[in-house]
């Protein structure tokens, strides 16, 4: 009885893991386009409430480059229809190519939601609605790309 237990559990567990995948959600517009959200192992099943942790890796036109990596932590929702509600908090702390530094200002938060496509679930070029800081803009999701990945 016990070692059926366990290993329900452990097959519940490696489930789980395997249903979490990392997601890349570009911000097309705003004060922060180009942007792009990766958030790490986000759970994007149907009927799934989990939380979220990853990173906002800064882009900069002037530069053709993601120049900062700022963490950022929230809760997401997944509705039945596969709808998505994401809140998520960054902080100012980040790491770049050449250091780490410190933002001056307090945390700032993105409300979203995405709407999942044809198959009825959140996957690449599915649309977001994002709030950055009370202004809403455009967003969509993307591959994770090695250009965003912290250097």
């Amino acid at each position: 009885m016990l070692r059926t237990i366990i290993a329900l559990a452990i097959a519940c567990v490696t489930a789980s893991a395997a249903l979490a995948k990392d997601l890349c959600i570009q911000i097309d517009s705003g004060s922060i386009a180009g942007s792009q959200l990766v958030l790490k192992k986000a759970k994007v099943t149907r009927r799934s409430v989990a939380p979220v942790q990853g990173y906002l890796a800064r882009y900069t036109a002037a530069t053709n480059s993601f120049t900062s990596f700022l963490p950022l932590y929230g809760q997401s929702v997944v509705n039945t229809t596969g709808h998505m509600a994401l809140g998520i908090t960054f902080q100012h702390a980040n790491v770049g190519p050449g250091g780490s530094g410190n933002g001056s200002g307090t945390p700032q938060w993105i409300s979203m939601t995405c709407s999942p496509g044809t198959n009825s679930t959140i996957d690449l070029l599915d649309s977001c609605s994002p709030i950055v800081n009370d202004v809403g803009v455009n967003a969509h999701v993307v591959g994770c790309s090695p250009e965003a990945a912290i250097p």
